[in-house]
Formats: structure tokens, sequence, C-alpha cells
């Protein structure tokens, strides 16, 4: 069986017919790098090394109970859209200070909250 050379990436002779005296043309030489290749090759591993980070970051899942009403008061004021009512459920739940709120305001309150809210974005 024949002993096959295995060279790395940066062992592997230059096609280009660069001579002996070439710092890319020959085996065993290493090639350098040009300086697009190094920012390349820095970018990536930075870009890996953020990747690896992430993965092993400890996930952190947030359980603030919501007010048990919050639904049922917000979804069913009258004079929205399902689809306003729902943008305005979803700002509740995320900010659970505001949906405590919420609930305690006078339905007339509501209403104004809901239309104030919706008008700012």
């Amino acid at each position: 069986m024949a002993n096959k050379s295995v060279h790395s990436w940066w062992q592997r002779p230059s096609h280009s017919g660069a001579g002996a005296g070439s710092s890319y043309g020959s085996y065993g030489k290493k090639r350098r790098l040009s300086d697009e290749e190094l920012g390349i090759m820095t970018g990536l591993t930075g870009a890996v090394n953020k990747l690896a980070e992430a993965v092993q970051a400890p996930v952190v899942v947030q359980t603030t109970d919501v007010h048990p009403d919050l639904y049922q008061i917000c979804m069913s004021i009258p004079g929205f859209t399902d689809e306003e009512l729902m943008t305005c459920l979803t700002y509740l739940l995320d900010n659970k200070r505001q949906g405590d709120d919420f609930v305690k305001m006078e339905p007339k309150h509501r209403v104004l909250w809901l239309g104030q809210h919706l008008a700012k974005i």
C-alpha cells in the first residue's frame, strides 16, 4: 500500500507555479496568510467563540405570575378589534406591573388606556 502524505491546508503547495525560493510553493513550509485571510480567520474565530458562549450560557426563564383575570378583562372590552386587544394584552403580559394596574382600573379607564396605548404604536 502506498504511503500518502497528508498535508494540512496551510502546508499544501501552491499550484501557481511558484519556484523553490517562494514561501508559498514547497512542501514542508508553512504558507503565510494574507492580511485579508487573517482578517477573515479572526472574524470567524470571534463568531465561533460568541456562538459557543451563547450555547453554554444558562437559559433564564422568567415565570412571573399574571393576574388570573387579565385575559378576560382585556379581551372583553368593546369597541376594539381582536387584533388591537391582543396587541395590548401582549404588552400587559410582558409588563406585569402595568397588567396588575390595568385590572384594577375602572372599565372606562381601561378603554382610555387601550386607546392611548394603541395610539403610541
